[in-house]
């Protein structure tokens, strides 16, 4: 009967440990997670953070490519893959900060 208690207790203790070990590994990076301001344009943490707008094209600059949507601009890059929006066409991109632009990585027509 004694080996069992003992037994048991070691099987608790590495139960015990092999949950403390789970719970330290969800909170570190959930403590770095919130410590670190995503909102902070200098990247100095190096990852990016894409954010997500949708709304109605107040204005679009071709020659530029700034496309203003409930007052904030966006820059879209010159490929041939992103949709040129029109003027009171509902939209919803995904950007990013560059070189302190927004820079639209996708986007949604319509939405």
């Amino acid at each position: 009967s004694g080996q069992r208690d003992e037994g048991a207790r070691t099987v608790r203790e590495i139960f015990s440990a092999a949950v403390f070990i789970l719970l330290l590994a969800t909170a570190i990076p959930a403590a770095t997670a919130a410590g670190t301001d995503q909102g902070d344009p200098s990247g100095s943490t190096g990852a990016t953070v894409e954010k997500v707008i949708t709304g109605t094209v107040d204005s679009f600059d071709k020659d530029t490519g700034a496309v203003v949507i409930n007052g904030k601009t966006l820059y879209i890059t010159a490929n041939g893959e992103m949709a040129l929006p029109n003027v009171g066409q509902k939209v919803t991109y995904v950007y990013e900060q560059r070189d302190g632009r927004n820079v639209v990585t996708s986007f949604r027509l319509g939405q």
